[in-house]
């Protein structure tokens, strides 16, 4: 397992007018497969968050997740769109980081595109899917068994160890950055995937000069985890 230093994490490109082409030629350059929008097949926006806006859709009779990136149309947004468009490189280059990209813990990135907007380009990632949504919604289904459970603590702690090797930290590890997705192979049918890696801390020379930018963890928060706790034990 190697670190980070060869995925020339540092200074992003200024965001300019041509920001998004210089995310898709980072993005070729890491060696996604082109996935044309002409060939996608949209079904249903399954998520939203601060950079993407998620949708379910359907590619060669595979479903797959589609993430377009979120960029401001107006001047005032130019600083937040470049650290869109900032955290979106950090997580396809950390997905793809080679001791990384195949690892069983960690979601896949399998390519990338582009559609047009007037003049702009608004690139998407394309991630594989999963189908039982995020770890608190799967908790919140129907009752699960205490050993799946015990399993999919596991995974997490499996793909927590790939990242930390890596000297990564996560930076925003909760229960919907955890997805949940089928595996028949496997005794409890199901695997546990980290993602959403734009908040991630690189740790470069053993500094631990950083800035946390992941979710916000006010007192009240304590709440949010009992009801984790809670969510896993019943």
């Amino acid at each position: 397992m190697s670190t980070v230093d060869g995925l020339s994490l540092g200074a992003a490109p200024v965001l300019t007018a041509q920001g998004p082409d210089q995310l898709l030629r980072t993005i070729q350059q890491i060696g996604l497969s082109h996935y044309s929008i002409e060939e996608l097949q949209h079904e249903a926006v399954v998520g939203e968050g601060e950079s993407f806006r998620v949708e379910r859709c359907v590619y060669n009779k595979a479903v797959v997740a589609v993430k377009h990136v979120k960029l401001g149309h107006s001047q005032a947004n130019v600083q937040s769109s470049y650290h869109r468009l900032q955290s979106v490189l950090l997580e396809i280059q950390i997905m793809r980081h080679s001791p990384l990209k195949d690892h069983p813990n960690i979601l896949s990135a399998l390519g990338y595109g582009w559609k047009s907007h007037g003049e702009r380009l608004l690139p998407y990632v394309v991630v594989e899917y999963a189908v039982h949504g995020c770890m608190r919604a799967w908790l919140r289904g129907t009752a699960r068994e205490l050993k799946t459970k015990f399993k999919l603590a596991g995974d997490i702690a499996s793909g927590l160890e790939a990242l930390h090797v890596c000297d990564i930290i996560h930076g925003d590890l909760k229960l919907d950055n955890i997805l949940v997705v089928p595996a028949p192979a496997r005794e409890v049918q199901v695997v546990a995937k980290l993602c959403n890696f734009g908040h991630s801390i690189i740790l470069r020379n053993g500094t631990r000069d950083f800035k946390y930018f992941g979710t916000i963890l006010y007192i009240a928060a304590s709440d949010s985890f009992l009801e984790a706790i809670q969510l896993i034990i019943v």
